[in-house]
């Protein structure tokens, strides 16, 4: 994805399946998991998000999908634990 794509690009995956085409979109975010990846390759221009569009015949594919790419946000009161 890296390499085909560039930050703010929309990929589609028709055959979402488990949703890893939306995984690898959101991990384009973490500039240290890009310098992992890319190696003496790095580029601070390709760090950034992709925008993941998941379909799947399957609908419990596509719970699978949106599921593992949604960012869950917690209440301010699970932080103070």
């Amino acid at each position: 994805m890296l390499y085909y794509t560039k930050p703010g690009d929309i990929v589609f995956d028709g055959f979402a399946g488990t949703g890893m085409t939306g995984v690898a979109a959101e991990k384009c975010e973490d500039e240290k998991v890009v310098k992992e990846l890319l190696g003496d390759n790095f580029a601070k221009e390709k760090v950034g998000k992709r925008h993941a569009v998941l379909v799947d015949i399957s609908p419990t594919a596509t719970f699978i999908a949106q599921n593992h790419s949604k960012k869950v946000k917690l209440p301010e009161t699970y932080n103070t634990l």
